[in-house]
């Protein structure tokens, strides 16, 4: 098992170290305010937090995200503290984008292998032998979903599953007050846990049903005693019940005249049923199957019912990886399959998100360009494919599904399911540690080199740094302001204005000239073209040697407007500052691509030297 969680470790902190996304950004900077030293962040907020936005989990998740920030802070260094409570919009300007992503990561991490280790003990406290324990454990740790919500995107759903797991683990020792303890917790961490408790305390004929009630009456009331310090707050109660638990009232069936059917809850109705008209079939010894089969369905009539969020699929692994490897031979290649399925729909769903951070913008720490990149559903839509049909496809494949896996149950075989035994009569080939070793270094760099030429060959162009703007004031009268570009190739440039109300119709004159003052381009605009602090964008003819260059930019009214213009500034109320973003044609050809890429992979490696030199050292440990 030890070799199994440092293998993972080695893969999970490479793939942090690639990879971005902002919203574990934002769960510290709640937890950094006022460096690291506010506790209440509630009555904190109401004073501090009314343009960033309240805290909106539990209480104990707070305080774990406090944890994580003291850790994630030295990894980070210099610029860390500053960097939370930065714009996300600036991101792809930070060269240290790279340190500071795995550094809020890191701690995620530790909570993966967490799991995993626990769904190990809970393995074998049903007698599964090492090497299925060990299965599952992978199942884990390597599945997709999970690779891509902890080390890729730095999601904390982790944290509710790992305590979740905890009270699982100490309910099947009989230990009463430890899973009650931890099955409180791990609710004020997010919510779901506490759904998932009465579920799992059903059909666990080990207990007496007072000791049923006992622990969920425990549970809540830990829950509840975590609360009860700050309910007084109207920001914590405005913010912190957001549980998500109104998704199970989303899905609806119109029976007109304003009457609907609530589809989730009628199957979970039916899923309770059926469970309860065959509890006298359940064997003891087949326990850990029937309620990893329940939530795990539970979860499924939850999810693919609704429209979810990718790391939410999270939830699923623990009862899937154990439903995958308790079933016989026979069972085992329909199960596959039906995973592979629900993999791919999942991730079709995930590319057709209006959401560029949960693909392109993956890779911002290696290519800045990525951040202003439309998302895949914007270049498909533009291209006119049926993108909502490919998404409803998918989501109609996952309800399938999920009703598929309800009919089943239906049919009560799961009731008496035993671990089977196929996975211990396959061998793995052994070769010597030396050859392990050089395959996974080996694949570890070509690994690393792939997401980063990836990450360059995508096709985005170059474009310069996006601003922060103060204020837009109005300017009546002509405006210039002098850039120096930062690459070859200008072609495009991006000026930010601001229509109030979109009453403004007047013409406009933009015109740019190059160092010796020839004019370059000129064009006329109207007001209309501007909406309400947004930008315009303007086509120049390519200068290619335009490194390092100076340009001129005026933009003047040609009409005087009774309802003038805004412009997008960087200095308040100073319309001559007015805020450039710039844009420029990539250069192509495999050599250039080559270069960038290994320009960029001696970046990463600058600014996380210690992780690149401890890997091999960690990869030789796990082998």
């Amino acid at each position: 098992m030890k070799k199994l969680l440092l293998f993972a470790t080695c893969l999970y902190l490479l793939l942090a170290s690639l990879t971005y996304h902002p919203d574990n950004k934002l769960v510290l900077n709640w937890a950094s305010q006022n460096n690291g030293k506010v506790w209440n962040i509630w009555s904190y907020g109401e004073k501090n937090l009314q343009k960033v936005g309240q805290f909106n989990y539990p209480p104990l998740h707070f305080y774990l995200d406090k944890i994580q920030y003291a850790v994630a802070k030295p990894i980070g260094g210099p610029g860390f503290y500053e960097w939370l409570s930065s714009p996300n919009s600036t991101d792809h300007n930070q060269v240290n984008l790279a340190r500071y992503s795995f550094a809020i990561k890191t701690p995620l991490i530790l909570f993966a292998l967490l799991a995993a280790y626990l769904l190990f003990l809970i393995a074998k406290q049903f007698k599964a032998s090492d090497k299925q324990a060990l299965i599952i454990s992978a199942l884990w740790l390597f599945n997709p979903v999970i690779i891509y919500s902890v080390p890729v995107m730095g999601q904390n759903d982790v944290m509710a599953i790992v305590f979740f797991l905890a009270g699982w683990y100490y309910l099947n020792k009989q230990k009463t007050f430890s899973s009650s303890l931890f099955f409180g917790l791990g609710a004020s961490i997010k919510m779901f846990p506490l759904l998932w408790l009465p579920f799992l305390l059903f059909v666990d004929n080990r207990l007496t049903v007072k000791n049923r009630i006992k622990i969920f009456i425990y549970s809540v009331s830990i829950y509840v005693l975590t609360l009860l310090p700050f309910i007084s707050n109207s920001v914590f109660r405005a913010n912190a019940f957001n549980s998500g638990i109104d998704r199970l009232f989303i899905a609806r069936l119109n029976l007109g005249f304003s009457d609907e059917i609530l589809i989730v809850p009628i199957l979970l109705m039916i899923l309770v049923f059926i469970t309860w008209n065959n509890l006298d079939k359940v064997k003891k010894t087949a326990i850990i199957g029937i309620q990893s089969n329940l939530l795990l369905l539970f979860n499924i009539l939850l999810l693919f019912f609704n429209h979810f969020h990718p790391q939410w699929f999270s939830w699923l692994i623990p009862f899937w990886a154990i439903w995958l490897v308790i079933c016989e031979k026979k069972q085992f290649k329909n199960r596959l399959i039906i995973s592979i399925s629900v993999f791919f729909a999942w991730l079709l769903i995930i590319l057709l998100f209006n959401d560029s951070a949960l693909t392109f913008g993956l890779l911002t720490s290696l290519n800045p360009n990525l951040a202003v990149l439309p998302t895949l559903r914007d270049l498909l839509l533009n291209r006119h494919y049926q993108v909502e049909l490919w998404n409803n496809y998918a989501h109609t494949w996952l309800s399938g599904i999920a009703l598929i896996f309800l009919i089943i149950w239906a049919k009560n075989k799961t009731f008496a399911e035993e671990i089977g035994s196929f996975v211990d009569q396959y061998k793995l080939f052994k070769y010597k540690k030396i050859v392990y070793y050089l395959i996974s270094l080996i694949s570890g760099v070509v690994i690393t080199f792939s997401i980063i030429f990836l990450a360059k060959i995508i096709p985005a162009p170059i474009t310069g740094p996006s601003p922060y703007i103060v204020e837009y004031p109005f300017f009546t009268k002509s405006v210039s302001r002098k850039i120096t570009t930062q690459y070859d190739g200008l072609n495009r440039i991006d000026l930010y204005f601001s229509n109030q109300e979109l009453k403004n119709k007047d013409p406009y004159l933009l015109i740019i000239n190059d160092e010796q003052n020839l004019e370059i381009w000129r064009q006329e605009f109207s007001g209309l073209n501007a909406g309400y602090e947004s930008s315009i964008r303007f086509d120049l003819p390519i200068q290619t040697q335009s490194k390092n260059k100076i340009y001129s930019i005026t933009v003047t009214p040609l009409l005087e407007s009774e309802e003038p213009l805004r412009i997008g500034s960087l200095e308040k109320d100073n319309p001559q500052a007015f805020a450039i973003r710039s844009q420029y044609k990539k250069p192509s050809g495999l050599s250039y691509l080559i270069k960038e890429s290994l320009a960029t992979a001696k970046q990463t490696f600058q600014q996380l030297p210690g992780l690149y030199l401890a890997l091999p050292i960690l990869l030789w440990l796990a082998l």
